[in-house]
């Protein structure tokens, strides 16, 4: 930059080599590279228009070598897509379905660190190298400290490119990030918490008619817990199911004898927890807590059984809390299993092949397991790497 060389870099702060004939090459190391050209010069022999797009490019991405910290990690951490990976929050039957017609057509990115110009772009490369078959794209931003002004507006320009392209961007930012809110253009309406959903709309009651919800609906007794209270511990009673009708509550489990617990999912206000209860009592393995103020409707183990008997029409419509032999291929949708217990086996043949989903298992291992005609509880015939872990099962085939 000839005699403007110490000048530069206290004002644009990029280092730069510059021509007699109008061109400026700048670099920010590690991020980015620059190339101006327009012949007209000043008196130090550098490009006018050159020198003012780079002072401004400078100061609107904040460019400058000092505040740069180098190449950091790359800000999208993870990449996938919906048919691949599911959320721990429990969905009713209608959302499963279209997740599994729809799920490849939404890709979720997660990013981390903080987001500046540099780190920006590489987020929208990243972006738009894999767009593809897509309709939606989910910003996962749990994991981000800081967007910068810069990273706004690269991140409008996308978010412009992309719906004329017809495709939803979405934002999970649950800490609220201050420079999001603008950049949001779907209008989803989405049930808040707060929202009460009505007994009758509980998934497990999907085969009773109105009359038959009222008779189970007057058995339960209504409850009310504010955010953070335990329902029930790790080793209670298994003596209820809980319909959840207004807010959410966390399954947590730990990991063998480790303090710390992790979620197993969320349970949302439409959906039950608690189910095997029903089935064969016991003690729970998970706890229930509360994360947003809940209210649920809670029906007995002894209630549950003063109904089959004299309600046999009302049973029969329970298919979804009665688990027989003659519904092998049944999903068990339940959190609160010690070991791997899956009461679709209570009266199967001696040994079945299922399909083990545990935490931290992304693959579905197959077992074959071993069980009494009296117990709900499966010996693995092999070493099993989550025989310990909370897991949900499915019976894929039955074997003597």
């Amino acid at each position: 930059m000839y005699d403007h060389a110490g000048k530069w870099m206290l004002q644009v702060g990029l280092p730069a080599k510059s021509g007699v004939a109008g061109g400026v090459c700048a670099v920010l190391p590690g991020h980015l590279g620059i190339g101006l050209y327009s012949p007209p010069l000043d008196d130090k022999g550098n490009s006018v228009r050159s020198v003012l797009a780079c002072r401004e490019m400078s100061d609107r991405f904040a460019l400058h070598l000092l505040r740069s910290g180098g190449q950091a990690a790359h800000p999208v951490r993870n990449t996938y897509r919906g048919d691949t990976v599911s959320s721990k929050r429990i969905r009713p039957k209608r959302d499963r379905v279209v997740l599994d017609q729809s799920g490849a057509t939404i890709v979720v990115h997660e990013l981390q660190g903080d987001l500046d110009f540099s780190s920006t772009e590489r987020v929208v490369r990243t972006v738009c190298n894999q767009l593809e078959g897509v309709s939606w794209i989910v910003f996962d931003l749990r994991r981000i400290g800081v967007i910068d002004e810069a990273a706004i507006s690269l991140l409008a320009v996308l978010l412009a490119e992309l719906a004329e392209r017809g495709i939803t961007t979405l934002f999970a930012d649950p800490r609220q990030l201050p420079a999001v809110a603008g950049l949001m253009r779907a209008d989803l309406t989405t049930l808040p918490p707060t929202v009460r959903v009505p007994f009758g709309a509980q998934e497990l009651l999907a085969g009773l008619s109105r009359d038959e919800v009222t008779v189970v609906r007057t058995l339960t007794e209504s409850r009310t817990y504010p955010r953070g209270f335990v329902i029930f511990d790790e080793g209670d009673p298994a003596d209820s199911i809980y319909f959840v009708t207004r807010g959410l509550v966390n399954v947590e489990a730990r990991a063998g004898k480790a303090p710390r617990w992790f979620r197993l999912n969320t349970v949302p206000a439409g959906t039950a927890f608690g189910e095997l209860a029903l089935v064969d009592g016991g003690l729970r393995s998970s706890r229930i807590v509360v994360a947003e103020d809940a209210e649920c409707d809670v029906l007995s183990v002894g209630a549950f059984e003063n109904l089959r008997r004299e309600n046999p029409r009302v049973d029969a419509g329970l298919t979804g809390l009665r688990t027989t032999a003659g519904h092998p291929q049944r999903l068990l949708r339940i959190s609160d299993m010690p070991s791997l217990r899956v009461a679709v086996l209570r009266n199967c043949p001696r040994t079945a092949e299922v399909t083990v989903r545990a935490p931290g298992l992304r693959t579905p291992r197959m077992d074959m397991h071993r069980c009494s005609a009296s117990s709900t509880t499966m010996t693995p015939l092999g070493d099993s790497a989550c025989s310990r872990a909370s897991a949900i099962c499915v019976v894929s085939r039955s074997c003597t």
